[in-house]
């Protein structure tokens, strides 16, 4: 036991000595000892002290450092958890944001024809009175809007988990939304200034070429078959609602305007939820 105690005292004043010959100047010798002894040398003697008692004596780690490690490892779960809510939160603020604006779309939807101004947003208002009277009047219009759009948005993102099924991340890229917000947004704006001949017309051309874009941006069946009966449920609804009198061409609209309008919800929910 003295030889081992010999020996690693030995070493650490080897270990010293080698510090003390590379950290002092070429002037050392003309200082006193005292002015020259740096607190770096009683560091690492401590150090060195406190390393060899453990390796000899297999000392636990203390139990201030086992406290630090689960105070710290509990913070960064706190933070995390933090850190998932504000994140989820945001997004459910970007679907209701979108909510509202697809609700003020759907105003502004009609062309020359029998398709009048805010007859698309029907199904939207019976959604609101639904929740107005649930509430007693307490939510606002636009609060009830924008839980549509986080309905609309989470819709097919749940269908994908329910059934298991696997999309490709290009098909939800922040490009295609663009895209298709730009598309809804054309395509309303050719509804209202060109000059058709019948809205049967327009709606016959507008639902093939929603037919394009769900092949072009997305293709997948859960969002075709989700598409279409989101706008058929819309279409039978407004059907109910205008006492059985609405024209073939007008109940076309309303499965033309939510079918793209799902489409795009349906990639922003795939893109905020499961990027």
């Amino acid at each position: 036991m003295k030889d081992t105690n010999l020996s690693k005292t030995n070493y650490t004043q080897q270990s010293r000595d080698s510090i003390n010959n590379l950290t002092k100047p070429t002037l050392y010798s003309i200082y006193d000892d005292d002015i020259t002894k740096t607190a770096s040398n009683d560091l690492y003697d401590t150090i060195n002290m406190k390393s060899n008692k453990n390796s000899l004596f297999g000392d636990a780690p203390s139990s201030s450092s086992t406290s630090l490690l689960i105070n710290s490892s509990s913070h960064n779960l706190h933070a995390s958890t933090t850190d998932q809510l504000w994140n989820s939160f945001l997004k459910l603020l970007i679907l209701s944001i979108f909510g509202i604006l697809y609700h003020e779309l759907s105003i502004q939807l009609y062309d020359n024809h029998d398709l009048k101004s805010g007859l698309t947003s029907k199904p939207l208002n019976l959604g609101v009175t639904l929740a107005q009277s649930l509430t007693l009047g307490i939510i606002p219009k636009w609060v009830s809007y924008g839980f549509e759009g986080i309905f609309f948005g989470l819709l097919i993102p749940c269908i994908d988990t329910l059934f298991h099924i696997k999309i490709k991340k290009h098909t939800y890229s922040n490009t295609s939304i663009l895209k298709s917000c730009n598309v809804l947004l054309g395509v309303t704006y050719g509804i209202r200034k060109l000059e058709w001949s019948s809205s049967l017309q327009a709606s016959g051309a507008w639902a093939l070429l929603n037919i394009i874009l769900w092949l072009f941006f997305d293709g997948t069946i859960s969002m075709f078959l989700s598409c279409g009966v989101i706008g058929i449920c819309c279409s039978t609804v407004c059907w109910i609602l205008m006492d059985w009198k609405s024209e073939f061409g007008q109940l076309l609209y309303f499965v033309d305007f939510y079918f793209l309008g799902l489409l795009l919800f349906g990639q922003l929910g795939r893109y905020l939820f499961k990027a």
